[in-house]
């Protein structure tokens, strides 16, 4: 595992979501050097001016993305229950303030319009390991 390896010295490099190592970074067990989009919104000021690497030059910005899947079958009420729960959730001020402290505030984005993100992002990454990485 990533955590493992960094902390042991055994890898030279990773590359992490925050705030899985947040913890190791306040510790000063581990150094960050860039990241794949802005920290701002992160409660820990040292981080909030990293470098971004499209600051760096690199045409690319990353960012962890989460969503609630279910099975193409699941019954229409069903997934428009946990679709107004989610949504609840996202506006909920103590949900909201736990997320920002982690530098990713919740953000409801309705189902048609994630799953459109959610290809176009797939179809970048797919084109940026063709470029570079194929």
């Amino acid at each position: 595992d990533l955590t493992k390896a960094l902390l042991a010295n055994q890898v030279n490099a990773g590359v992490i979501h925050s705030p899985v190592l947040l913890k190791e970074v306040k510790a000063g067990l581990i150094d960050v050097l860039t990241t794949g989009s802005s920290l701002q919104n992160i409660e820990y000021p040292p981080l909030k001016d990293l470098p971004t690497l499209e600051s760096m030059g690199k045409p690319i910005s990353v960012s962890a993305v989460r969503g609630i899947f279910v099975p193409k079958d699941t019954p229409d009420a069903v997934v428009q229950q946990l679709a107004t729960w989610t949504e609840a959730a996202t506006k909920d001020p103590e949900f909201i303030e736990f997320g920002k402290k982690f530098g990713f505030p919740p953000e409801w984005i309705p189902g048609p319009e994630f799953e459109a993100d959610m290809r176009a992002g797939e179809a970048f990454y797919q084109s940026t390991y063709d470029k570079f990485i194929k």
